[in-house]
């Protein structure tokens, strides 16, 4: 069951890192909100959510430039593990992917995505 996996997997992560850095306790808030996608502008959209919360946290000026981002890898050409061709499909190509991200750029068109308070 994927719910088991995914508990295994936070409760690993919470006590290796509360192990580094010597604390104790949760460190996700719970519960956790959930929103089914069952539209595919919806799903395009979460993507760029989560390429772009760097940017909306401002851990740095332009998401495009966080080293961390599988939005860098699929527009890469280097070996990875990500469905690239998958990704740039979704979006008809790579134009069209690099595109759809510097659109929705203007937060406010994804406002209603974030689940934060």
């Amino acid at each position: 069951m994927i719910s088991l996996q995914f508990s295994h997997f936070f409760s690993g992560y919470t006590q290796a890192f509360n192990r580094q850095f010597n604390r104790k306790g949760k460190l996700f808030e719970l519960p956790f909100r959930r929103i089914s996608v069952l539209e595919e502008g919806y799903f395009s959209r979460l993507i760029f959510y989560i390429h772009a919360n760097p940017q909306q946290h401002v851990l740095i000026e332009d998401f495009r430039q966080w080293p961390y981002s599988s939005f860098i890898s699929i527009l890469s050409d280097r070996p990875n593990k990500l469905k690239r061709e998958s990704v740039l499909e979704w979006f008809g190509g790579r134009d069209s992917y690099e595109k759809f991200n510097l659109d929705l750029q203007d937060s406010s068109r994804i406002d209603h995505l974030i689940l934060e308070e």
